[in-house]
């Protein structure tokens, strides 16, 4: 009985062997490139975070040291400020600060309260009007941070509110 071979089968078999390894081989280098992209990304918005924190700060160091400085019209909604160290302490100064990579600004707003002060415990409202009083003690703070991605900016905010303790 003669024995039957297959000549060219090898053949095939190395193809669909590199047709394998070189989609294995793409699909890693894919993988590789989006992990950089994704940790590239992260990065941007831990330093962004970071860099939304500080003013936050400095504005409630200013909520104890100069409630002045917060209630001034420079910085009142809807304009926008930055804090500046200026002889030894924070200041607000008018428009927003960017070191290349991230722009950073801050908003204050004034706070509704409702039902109206004095009554205790009243919540914070949107607007004020019919449904609450303005609170002259209170104000919120908001820090955003912004910067360009490939195709897009990117922006993070943080609030808080801070209050006169005079």
């Amino acid at each position: 009985m003669p024995i039957k071979t297959s000549k060219g089968f090898s053949i095939i078999e190395v193809l669909i062997s590199t047709a394998i390894l070189a989609a294995l081989v793409v699909s890693f280098t894919i993988l590789v490139t989006e992990a950089a992209v994704i940790n590239r990304d992260n990065l941007f918005s831990l330093r962004a975070e970071m860099y939304a924190r500080e003013p936050i700060e400095a504005v409630k160091d200013l909520e104890q040291s100069n409630w002045a400085a917060i209630v001034d019209a420079i910085c009142a909604s809807p304009n926008i400020c930055h804090p500046e160290i200026s002889g030894g302490a924070w200041t607000l100064d008018a428009g927003t600060i960017n070191d290349g990579v991230f722009t950073r600004w801050i908003t204050i707003e004034d706070v509704w309260r409702s039902p109206p002060p004095p009554v205790f415990p009243n919540t914070v409202v949107k607007t004020g009007g019919a449904v609450g009083a303005n609170d002259p003690d209170t104000k919120k703070v908001t820090a955003y941070v912004s910067w360009a991605m490939k195709d897009r900016t990117k922006t993070i905010s943080l609030e808080t509110y801070v209050y006169n303790t005079d």
